[in-house]
């Protein structure tokens, strides 16, 4: 059984694509990260970086954060990959904060109904 290429589709490094460089090695995610004035040591590890973001973020919604941004990142990845596209981080930047908007109104929305 032949096992499919597993390198990025996003980059053209012949890198493995795994969880770490998909969503913070990959120069596409870096400028995600920075575009939120987030910077971290791409040496450390998955877990340091996150720790990393978290302190920088200081805020009682940091997971969302992450969660949302590592969702847009995988569905420019899945454009790419399904739709033929090129990796566009304005693209990007719009499904980030469509999705943080939503999230943030249900919050808000949640929150005025049980008060």
């Amino acid at each position: 059984m032949a096992i499919p290429c597993v390198n990025c589709v996003l980059c053209n490094d012949s890198v493995d694509e795994d969880l770490a460089h998909l969503f913070l090695g990959y120069g596409f995610a870096k400028s995600m990260w920075n575009w939120l004035n987030l910077t971290y040591d791409e040496r450390d590890g998955p877990l340091e970086i996150f720790e990393t973001l978290r302190v920088q973020v200081h805020a009682p919604f940091f997971m969302e954060i992450v969660i949302l941004l590592c969702w847009a990142i995988w569905q420019t990845r899945n454009d790419c990959i399904f739709k033929d596209l090129q990796p566009d981080l304005i693209c990007c930047k719009r499904t980030f904060r469509n999705c943080f908007e939503s999230v943030t109104n249900q919050t808000f929305k949640h929150d005025m109904e049980h008060t």
